[in-house]
């Protein structure tokens, strides 16, 4: 029977984990720990499986990879500009990546970051299940999230229920009561919490105000203008049409804006609209919003992993941002 990495560990009077990081040179294990680790390992016959084997050349820089679902967007990247200042500063190599292979299907993560040959890992936006945590756990790759909360792992977010708690109520305490909301669909292949979270806060607000909301009123699509913008014609089709919408980020706004113009609607005296996130162009856009710091999730998460595989810090951290609301010209009182 194989020798495994557990037979290792036990032997070696250590953690899987452990083995695993000594046996990879991760910088966190001391160089008497991995001598004596390699000697046990060499001792057994065990081999370290090729996929483990480190993608980067030996004394080379310490690398992290940013996990995204998507590569493009905004959001996305103002996070990898926040966490690359702070790797830049602290001399590891960040590399953007998406967990799916060539069809676009899920991998998962463990096997993916292994094949990188990675230090540690930031998961932006993912939930991650408990067999993907248990498995970071056993090849020893640390993990910090942005925008999940997750008490098994360190994170750093805003919550999202706030979020969308005070851009309904915002609307509420304006007069409004028809008010519509342009979520994410709940079938999307990644499973994001921040859909699910901000719907929480908006029906939150109407159970605060003691105000029946008519479920009508929401449509579905994904965290772009174009989305939003087809997915808004619904609402305005009704023959009694929502007087104000709350979008889960600006960009949905943007769509949202879009589509009143070209059905002849003023915004904000015909209706009122609010987004999440303070985009760079949401002033441009004159959009009230929710803001949330971005660049910031994206330093604190760098930050917290770069400590991580140092070995400076180790336990979990648990870490959530303010948010602001920012009135400009897209909300008003209803007065009809």
């Amino acid at each position: 029977m194989a020798v495994t990495i557990r037979d290792v560990a036990q032997q070696a009077e250590v953690s899987v984990a452990t083995v695993s990081r000594a046996l990879r040179d991760h910088p966190s294990i001391s160089e008497r720990t991995r001598r004596h680790v390699v000697e046990v390992a060499n001792a057994m016959g065990y081999v370290l499986p090729v996929r483990n084997a480190p993608a980067r050349l030996e004394n080379s820089r310490p690398r992290v990879a940013l996990i995204v679902p998507f590569v493009g967007r905004w959001y996305f990247a103002r996070v990898l500009e926040g966490a690359e200042r702070v790797m830049h500063d602290r001399g590891i190599d960040l590399v953007v990546s998406r967990p799916v292979d060539s069809q676009g299907r899920r991998r998962a993560l463990a096997e993916h970051l292994q094949d990188l040959g990675v230090n540690g890992a930031i998961a932006v936006s993912m939930p991650l299940s408990d067999l993907d945590l248990d498995a970071l756990e056993r090849v020893g790759i640390p993990i910090v999230m942005i925008g999940v909360d997750n008490p098994k792992v360190s994170n750093v977010r805003i919550d999202d229920v706030e979020a969308g708690l005070v851009a309904t109520r915002h609307l509420l305490e304006l007069g409004h009561e028809r008010i519509g909301l342009v979520s994410e669909g709940p079938f999307e292949p990644w499973s994001f919490t921040t859909t699910r979270d901000r719907r929480n806060g908006f029906l939150k607000a109407f159970e605060e105000a003691r105000v029946r909301w008519d479920p009508s009123l929401e449509v579905h699509a994904d965290f772009t203008a174009r989305g939003a913008e087809s997915a808004v014609e619904r609402l305005f089709a009704m023959i009694n049409s929502p007087t104000a919408i709350v979008a889960q980020s600006d960009e949905m706004a943007y769509g949202v804006m879009s589509a009143a113009r070209r059905h002849g609607l003023q915004v904000p005296t015909d209706l009122s609209i609010i987004g999440i996130d303070d985009h760079e162009v949401a002033s441009a856009w004159d959009l009230t919003t929710v803001a949330q710091p971005v660049d910031t999730l994206g330093e604190l998460a760098a930050w917290q992993i770069a400590s991580r595989i140092t070995g400076d810090v180790s336990e979990v951290k648990q870490l959530v941002l303010p948010t602001t609301l920012i009135e400009r010209g897209s909300t008003a009182r209803w007065n009809g």
